[in-house]
């Protein structure tokens, strides 16, 4: 998606934008100059505006919710590194509940299990190729796919999947622990 901020030069000399940038690859910011060129600087005399075009790709967010922060750099002497949050929700075609697994407290070679409940909110063909733990996975823990029986789903018709997961502390160093996991799915 893409949407315009007009910056707007309230002051009495010209503000030179420097430069943009974001704080995300998922995230640009970006002026056009008067040939439709995307450009990272320049002049707006006072009085007068310039539209910001703000673009998020769906496709680079790591789940649904984005939050970045996008940094314009002027030659305002009172607001160097003028910053504003860029927000999006990315409408998901499925669901895992909860979002965070917590696993608790452990001591170290304790081993623990916990359950995810991955559902599909979609219409439609939907399936799970692979689930895969994070790059801190190696001899801490496993997930496991299986699918959940027809007569658990919240909605019929709408499949659903346990993400299993086994961690072991034994190889675990002091303090919080924290990975990510990798949904692959069919779906666009």
């Amino acid at each position: 998606t893409e949407k315009t901020l007009p910056i707007v030069n309230t002051g009495t000399g010209v503000l030179e934008i420097k430069d943009v940038q974001t704080s995300c690859g998922c995230t640009k910011a970006q002026f056009k100059n008067k040939h439709g060129l995307p450009v990272k600087s320049l002049k707006i005399p006072a009085g007068e505006s310039a539209d910001l075009f703000i673009s998020v790709d769906p496709f680079r967010v790591p789940g649904f919710t984005s939050r970045k922060t996008c940094t314009l750099f002027t030659n305002d002497p009172e607001n160097k590194a003028a910053q504003f949050d860029v927000l999006a929700a990315v409408d998901p075609e499925f669901e895992i509940e909860p979002e965070q697994l917590h696993l608790g407290v452990l001591n170290k070679g304790d081993k623990t299990d916990g359950t995810a409940i991955l559902r599909q909110l979609t219409d439609g063909d939907f399936d799970v190729n692979a689930v895969r733990p994070g790059a801190r996975a190696a001899e801490t823990y496993t997930v496991a796919l299986n699918p959940r029986p027809e007569s658990e789903w919240r909605t019929p018709g709408k499949r659903e999947w346990n993400i299993d997961i086994d961690l072991d502390s034994a190889g675990m160093g002091n303090g919080l622990f924290r990975d990510r996991l990798y949904v692959e799915t069919n779906l666009e």
